[in-house]
């Protein structure tokens, strides 16, 4: 037993064991918010995980368009702006690679699969 003072100026003995489960609870607590605030502390990491989710089902084709990803109106896939966090972090990470096709006009931008990450389990 320790002599911890407690709430409200009030003073008491907390068993070992109590200490022990209230950190271990605490560090749950912390590892439920950091997921729940990732999204406001970096938006893309969001949009990757659904795209990754996509990707590892197999749902999404080697050679596809950002626009190929956004007219199908997936949750947290259904704007530009949300499939461009996507993709920017899922190439950081060597998910993708981006390939500019030459064209008659403007060239075309695809993004070509890591094989590796078709086989990743989610």
């Amino acid at each position: 037993m320790r002599y911890v003072p407690l709430a409200e100026a009030r003073e008491g003995l907390i068993a070992d064991d109590a200490i022990a489960r209230a950190i271990l609870w605490g560090d749950l607590l912390e590892s439920h918010a950091r997921r729940i605030y990732s999204a406001g502390i970096d938006p893309g990491v969001v949009h990757a995980r659904a795209l990754a989710r996509r990707i590892v089902a197999d749902e999404v084709p080697d050679g596809f368009t950002e626009r190929d990803i956004y007219r199908n109106h997936w949750s947290m896939l259904s704007d530009k702006h949300q499939v461009q966090l996507a993709v920017a972090e899922l190439v950081e990470l060597d998910w993708l690679r981006i390939e500019t096709q030459p064209t008659q006009g403007r060239p075309k931008v695809v993004h070509r699969i890591n094989p590796a990450a078709r086989a990743m389990r989610m």
